[in-house]
């Protein structure tokens, strides 16, 4: 976890406990919400883009677009919980949901089967057209 990151946010409501992983714009953690011992994720801007003179625009394009995603309900999207500023790092919390990526089964177990390639092109598939409808645009796949 980055030393720069206090342990706890939200004056003391999230607890951070594990860094899940970095891109080049967010990073994500994972972490407990205390009052329902619950395991959240919670991203964030990329420190490294504190030095960008639009970083403002990137924080508002950042919050604009999760108070969209939180929008969009769909069984296979992650939930959106909360956005929150501290210390003036806007953070964005959602659900946890435990397991492997697509990517760690197919390395770990290899290739998929047919139908179960086809069962996750269908979730994926289902999931990106109800965003597009609402005029998002998935950045992560």
């Amino acid at each position: 976890m980055s030393s720069s990151l206090a342990n706890s946010l939200h004056n003391g409501k999230y607890i951070l406990q594990q860094l899940l992983g970095q891109g080049s714009l967010y990073t994500s953690y994972r972490a407990i919400c205390v009052g329902f011992d619950q395991p959240v994720v919670i991203v964030k801007l990329n420190d490294s883009l504190k030095q960008q003179p639009d970083f403002m625009l990137l924080r508002k394009a950042f919050a604009t677009e999760a108070k969209r995603i939180a929008s969009c309900k769909h069984p296979h999207l992650i939930r959106l919980l909360e956005l929150f500023l501290d210390n003036g790092i806007l953070y964005l919390v959602m659900e946890y949901i435990p397991g492997q990526s697509l990517t760690n089964i197919v390395r770990t177990a290899g290739a998929l089967t047919v139908p179960q390639a086809l069962r996750y092109i269908r979730q994926a598939g289902s999931a990106l057209s109800a965003m597009h409808q609402r005029s998002i645009l998935h950045r992560n796949l």
